[in-house]
């Protein structure tokens, strides 16, 4: 079985992908059940955008197959975010200070992360793609596809890409998972 690519979209506080992807009449607290419909993981940029509403979402609504990325400052712990975060086994931190620059690709960064279920197996590289306003071309995402296979550190892994927030990164994700599928 070779490695998988999940792509994600980001959120921060108001996102720009959300006001086309959502339908004007979905309640808010139905938003993120809606989108795991389509997406398997959500990357948050800031734990001050996980609230009790969200919270009860990912254990109610959400297949236990989601994950929920958090993007924290500064170093951190297990034992420091797990008494800000609850322990919930859908939800892995990502440090801001362990992004690291992917030169081979520019725009790219890689990340560490700590899982906050007790026995996680962390089998998953995290990446994140910041690019300009624009939707990226077949070629690109074909060339950004395959550099992550490439660099997949076992067979079955999970690769998480994250795109950066704007008015195209539901439809970057989308072809994203289009791509995937076909390599």
């Amino acid at each position: 079985m070779r490695a998988e690519i999940i792509t994600a979209c980001s959120q921060g506080e108001n996102p720009l992908w959300a006001k086309s992807f959502f339908p004007d009449d979905l309640p808010e607290d139905w938003q993120l059940d809606y989108y795991s419909n389509e997406f398997s993981s959500l990357f948050l940029t800031s734990p001050k955008l996980l609230n009790n509403q969200l919270l009860s979402e990912l254990e109610e609504c959400i297949s236990e197959d989601f994950r929920l990325f958090i993007k924290v400052q500064g170093n951190f712990s297990k034992t420091e975010v797990g008494n800000q975060i609850p322990n919930n086994s859908a939800i892995t931190i990502i440090g801001v200070d362990s992004f690291k620059t992917i030169e081979q690709f520019p725009g790219l960064f890689f990340a560490e992360t700590i899982d906050l279920a007790e026995q996680s197996m962390d089998t998953h590289r995290c990446y994140f793609y910041q690019y300009d306003d624009n939707s990226l071309t077949p070629k690109e995402l074909r060339a950004l596809a395959e550099f992550l296979l490439a660099n997949a550190r076992h067979e079955g892994d999970n690769i998480y890409l994250f795109f950066s927030d704007n008015k195209y990164t539901v439809e970057n994700c989308r072809n994203m998972q289009l791509l995937a599928q076909m390599l």
